[in-house]
């Protein structure tokens, strides 16, 4: 009788560690290279965190992104790519913070900066991006510029019910 055999393909996300190796920009692709197919194959993406920084109409920096305070570096943002091209494992960026800056909302100027920003690593070939903002969904400039990304929404908005699931899904 044959052994059941459960695969796991393309099913785990994995968190890129930026806290802690800003200095050391290819010791994730390398231990990613290390690592067998067959444990690769399980990867769904890998995710990181990225900060939008703009300036108000005062001249105030600002920033929206991911809660977790770190960000990957250039060079690891680079290497991330450079993951997902050579072992096919998607990279995701996670923008999930919930409180908006006001500014991404009320302001045109820095709303298209946004979009910009994110269409950047879109041309790059990023195709996988977590949101927390569901105004910034409802507006339909992201998938304009970015049409066959996909737009993840985060554990963060806490969705209840059906209908929550149904809204999201709208969007």
């Amino acid at each position: 009788m044959p052994k059941h055999i459960r695969t796991f393909e393309k099913t785990f996300s994995l968190a890129h560690p930026e806290a802690g190796l800003e200095d050391l920009p290819n010791h994730f692709y390398l231990m990613i290279k290390n690592t067998s197919h067959e444990l690769l194959s399980e990867l769904k993406d890998i995710y990181f965190g990225k900060f939008f920084h703009f300036k108000d109409d005062k001249g105030n920096s600002k920033k929206y992104g991911n809660i977790m305070g770190c960000e990957a570096t250039d060079l690891q943002l680079e290497n991330l790519f450079k993951i997902q091209n050579e072992f096919g494992v998607d990279i995701s960026l996670t923008m999930n913070q919930l409180n908006l800056p006001e500014e991404l909302l009320m302001n045109q100027r820095v709303h298209e900066e946004f979009i910009e920003w994110i269409g950047q690593f879109y041309d790059k070939g990023l195709r996988s991006c977590t949101i927390g903002s569901v105004h910034t969904m409802c507006g339909g400039n992201l998938q304009k510029r970015c049409p066959d990304m996909l737009w993840k929404n985060t554990v963060n908005n806490i969705v209840l019910d059906t209908q929550m699931v149904a809204d999201y899904v709208t969007l």
